[in-house]
């Protein structure tokens, strides 16, 4: 069985784009994957630089599941911004736009690109 793992996507908007790297990978189970959420905490509040999260459903499909949609939720009050959500499934890779508001309305990107450990998107 393969296992999730997980990684920090950090970066930039720049007006409707974004250009972020992936960094501190973690592996975890075949269903769940674990990160040091006290990194990410104060990367944000020294740099403000934390676009959203990575991660893989190796043995699923792309779509968010209901412990991806409240993590993101969390996290999403913590900063108070937009944050991507990233799943790399076997056979797709998908990139979810997460905004602040008390629906915690999220959208599929319309365009986005990963190169290694590089990714350039646009959001809506």
């Amino acid at each position: 069985m393969e296992k999730e793992i997980c990684k920090i996507v950090l970066g930039k908007y720049r007006k409707r784009f974004f250009l972020g790297r992936l960094v501190k990978k973690t592996i975890g189970t075949g269903h769940s994957v674990k990160f040091d959420g006290n990194w990410v905490l104060k990367r944000e509040e020294e740099r403000g630089d934390v676009l959203g999260f990575y991660h893989s459903h190796p043995n699923g499909n792309h779509k968010l599941s209901e412990r991806d949609i409240k993590t993101m939720a969390a996290w999403i009050d913590c900063f108070d911004k937009t944050l991507i959500c990233i799943i790399e499934s076997p056979l797709e890779l998908e990139l979810y736009d997460f905004y602040p508001s008390p629906s915690r309305v999220y959208f599929n990107s319309r365009w986005f690109i990963k190169i290694g450990s590089l990714i350039l998107g646009r959001v809506k």
